[in-house]
C-alpha cells in the first residue's frame, strides 16, 4: 500500500511539511524497506531544519542500498551546511566514483573545496562538472575560482559565458559589474548593475553599487537618483548615505553632502570613512590643510583604502609637492588599486618632474588596466615626444587617431 507516500509527495508540493512528515512515516511503518519515503522523509526534515533525522534517513537508505545516489548528494548537501567539510567531500566522492556523470556532484565537490579555500582543487573538480555539462551554473563558479585566484581576464571570461547561457541571473550580472568597477571600466559597471536591479528591483546593494558605477562616470544625476532608490529599500545603510555624500560633494551642494556624512557617522561604526568624506569635502572647499588633517585622521582610525591617498596625492600635487604626491599614489596602488587612474596620476606627477621614463612606465601601466582611454595614450604619446622617441610616439597618436574615426558624429 503506498497511498501514505504518493499523499506525502502530493502535501510536500503544496508546502505541507508537517503533515508530509507523518504520511511518509506511515508508509515506512507499512513497509521499512521502502527507499523512496526514507528519502523524502528525509528531504522533508532537510525543509523543516531537522539536519540530523535528515541525515538519518539518508543513512538508512544507504542501508537499503549503497549506491543510492540522492541519499550520497543529499548528505554532502547537508554536511556543508554543517560544515562538515571532509564528511561532505567523502559523500561527494562516493556519488561520482557510483555515476562518474553526475556533474551535480563534481560540481559539489569543487564548491565544498572552494569553501575550504583550496581553490586549486576546486577548479579541478568544477571543470570535471563542466566537460560533462557546460551549464550557467558551473561557468559561474568557474568564475568565482578565477576571481578569488586574481585571474581577472579569466573570470570577465567565465563570467560572460554563464551570462551568454542566462542574461537573467542576478548573481551572474552583480560580478559581472562588480569586477568591471574594479578594473575601471565603469561604463560596463553601469551596465551589468542596472541589468541586476531590473532582475531584483527591491536589492538595496545592487541599487548602491549601481549608483557608485554613474558616480564614478560623473552622470551625478543617475548617482543621485540610484543612491535614494537604495535608501528607500534601506534607510538605515551607513554606505549608502556616505555614497550620497559622494555625489553631493561632486555636485557642489556643500549643505546636503554635509547632512549625508552625518546620516553616515549615527548609523556607522566606521568612523574613519566618515572623516575621509569629511576631508574630501573640505578638499572641495579649497581648504586643503583641513582636508589633509581628516585624511590623517581617517588613516589613523583605519581608513587604509587606496582613495584616500590617491586624494592625498592629488592635494600634494596640487600645492607642487609633486614627490610627496608620489608617494601617495604609488601608496595608493600598493593597497590594491586595480584602475588605471593611480597608474595614470603617478604617470603625471613624474611627468610634472620631468622623469619620462617612469612616466611613461606607469602610463603603459595605466593603458594595460584601461585600453581604450584616449588620454592616457595621449599622454604616453607626449612622454614619448619628450623622450625623443618619436616613432613610439607616433604610434600612440596613431591609436588616438583610429579611435576617432571609428567614432560615429552623426548621432
Amino acid at each position: 500500500m503506498r497511498r501514505p507516500f504518493y499523499s506525502g509527495l502530493t502535501l510536500m508540493a503544496l508546502g505541507r511539511i508537517d503533515i508530509a512528515v507523518k504520511e511518509f512515516k506511515k508508509a515506512i511503518k507499512f513497509d521499512y524497506s521502502d527507499i523512496e519515503s526514507h528519502a523524502n522523509l528525509g528531504i522533508a526534515y532537510y525543509e523543516q531544519g531537522k539536519l540530523d533525522l535528515a541525515l538519518k534517513e539518508f543513512a538508512i537508505c544507504l542501508e537499503l542500498d549503497p549506491e543510492y545516489e540522492a541519499a550520497l548528494g543529499n548528505m554532502g548537501n547537508i554536511y556543508n551546511i554543517q560544515e562538515e567539510r571532509e564528511m561532505a567531500i567523502e559523500s561527494y566522492k562516493k556519488l561520482v566514483k557510483i555515476n562518474p556523470n553526475s556533474y551535480e556532484a563534481y560540481n559539489n565537490l569543487g564548491l565544498t573545496y572552494y569553501e575550504m579555500g583550496d581553490f586549486d582543487k576546486a577548479r579541478e573538480y568544477m571543470e570535471e562538472a563542466v566537460k560533462i555539462d557546460e551549464n550557467q551554473g558551473i561557468l559561474y563558479n568557474l568564475g568565482l575560482v578565477a576571481y578569488k585566484k586574481k585571474e581577472i581576464k579569466k573570470a570577465i571570461e567565465l563570467f560572460n559565458k554563464a551570462y551568454e547561457i542566462d542574461s537573467q541571473n542576478q548573481n551572474t550580472n552583480f560580478n559581472l559589474a562588480t569586477i568591471y568597477m574594479e578594473t575601471g571600466d565603469y561604463e560596463k559597471a553601469v551596465k551589468y548593475f542596472k541589468n541586476s536591479v531590473v532582475i531584483n528591483e527591491k536589492d538595496s546593494v545592487a541599487w548602491e553599487k549601481l549608483a557608485s558605477a554613474y558616480l564614478k562616470t560623473e552622470d551625478y544625476s543617475s548617482s543621485l537618483n540610484a543612491y535614494k532608490r537604495a535608501l528607500d529599500i534601506d534607510p538605515t545603510d551607513p554606505e549608502t548615505h556616505q555614497g550620497l555624500a559622494k555625489v553631493y560633494i561632486a555636485m557642489g551642494n556643500e549643505k546636503l553632502a554635509e547632512v549625508a556624512i552625518e546620516n553616515a557617522m549615527a548609523l556607522s561604526a566606521d568612523q574613519a570613512s566618515c572623516y575621509y568624506l569629511k576631508g574630501l569635502l573640505c578638499a572641495e572647499k579649497g581648504e586643503t590643510e583641513e582636508a589633509k588633517e581628516f585624511y590623517k585622521k581617517a588613516m589613523e582610525e583605519g581608513y587604509d583604502r587606496g582613495d584616500i591617498h590617491t586624494s592625498m596625492g592629488e592635494l600634494l600635487e596640487m600645492e607642487g609637492n609633486i614627490d610627496e604626491a608620489i608617494e601617495e599614489y604609488e601608496t595608493a596602488i600598493e593597497a590594491g588599486s586595480v584602475s588605471g587612474n593611480d597608474f595614470f596620476n603617478a604617470g603625471y606627477a613624474f611627468y610634472q618632474i620631468y622623469d619620462f621614463d617612469s612616466a611613461i612606465e606607469y602610463y603603459k601601466k595605466a593603458i594595460e588596466k584601461n585600453p581604450d582611454d584616449v588620454t592616457f595614450h595621449d599622454y604616453l604619446g607626449r612622454a614619448y615626444m619628450e623622450n625623443g622617441e618619436e616613432e613610439l610616439a607616433q604610434q600612440e597618436f596613431d591609436i588616438i587617431n583610429r579611435s576617432f574615426s571609428d567614432f560615429d558624429f552623426s548621432g
